[in-house]
């Protein structure tokens, strides 16, 4: 990614990673991963249903946020650039569209849906795609 991620997301995701690694007792690649497999280890992560008031859940959340951003960065040439109006901070632009999307909003989204899997339509449906 040509502009990294700001450090705090970078943090987070490191520290999904690493749960999730001890959860399934083996590293678990959030860039490779499907959603869904996300997904499924998130009860145990959480210990329950996703509560977006909960700073913990917020963090898993964030870490998610970066990894889909990163996802983006590779299909989609997107970048992060500095946006003190998004909850992380920064958001995402995208080189050949006036699109500003919020990782971590969408990760929210999704948690809140209980539907993790729906990124990959986030995925598919950028302007790019």
């Amino acid at each position: 990614m040509a502009h990294p991620a700001p450090p705090h997301v970078q943090s987070a995701q490191a520290q999904v990673a690493a749960a999730l690694e001890q959860l399934a007792g083996k590293p678990v690649d959030l860039l490779k991963t499907p959603w869904q497999e996300v997904e499924s280890a998130l009860p145990n992560l959480l210990g329950g249903a996703f509560d977006p008031n909960n700073q913990n859940h917020q963090v898993l959340a964030l870490g998610l946020g970066g990894a889909l951003a990163e996802r983006l960065a590779g299909d989609h040439g997107a970048f992060w650039f500095l946006n003190r109006e998004s909850p992380e901070g920064a958001s995402l632009g995208f080189p050949d569209a006036l699109i500003v999307l919020s990782p971590f909003g969408e990760v929210m989204n999704s948690l809140i849906a209980g539907k993790l899997s729906r990124l990959e339509d986030v995925l598919k449906t950028t302007p790019l795609a």
